[in-house]
């Protein structure tokens, strides 16, 4: 088990660095991932009992399971810098933080310049609210 790693704004978007290209490479491959899965399922819907599987099927088989493990590694990677990854649709990543003795999560969205935003930790994206000036902390401070 990770340690809990708590990051106070200018931490989180300092981490920003590395965690922008992996949530574009995450996207992109759970996109393909996607794409894969839909072709399979198309291609699988067709057969008939017997027929042999064609080419096509075990190609687009083979590129789920590459790209689910991509998928899987990125997220690890996420994980290991102490990003939450929360959303393939909006990008979304949360990093653990404490805003007046409160744990909270601080919010990025891939195109978002810096981490802006924070919620609680059982509100999610909808409630989303600008950072304003309140004090968040390191755990030991």
């Amino acid at each position: 088990m990770r340690p809990v790693r708590l990051f106070t704004p200018a931490e989180a978007d300092a981490a920003l660095l590395a965690v922008r290209p992996l949530v574009r490479d995450v996207r992109a491959a759970h996109g393909r991932w996607q794409e894969s899965l839909e072709e399979y399922e198309l291609i699988a819907s067709s057969l008939q009992a017997g027929d042999e599987e064609p080419l096509r099927l075990l190609e687009a088989r083979d590129s789920i399971r590459t790209e689910a493990l991509l998928v899987d590694d990125i997220l690890e990677q996420l994980r290991e810098l102490g990003a939450e990854f929360k959303s393939f649709e909006l990008g979304t990543v949360d990093f653990l933080s404490l805003r007046q003795d409160r744990p909270v999560l601080l919010c990025w969205r891939d195109g978002e310049a810096t981490v802006g935003h924070w919620h609680p930790l059982d509100a999610g994206f909808a409630g989303r609210q600008p950072l304003d000036g309140a004090i968040f902390q390191k755990a030991d401070a």
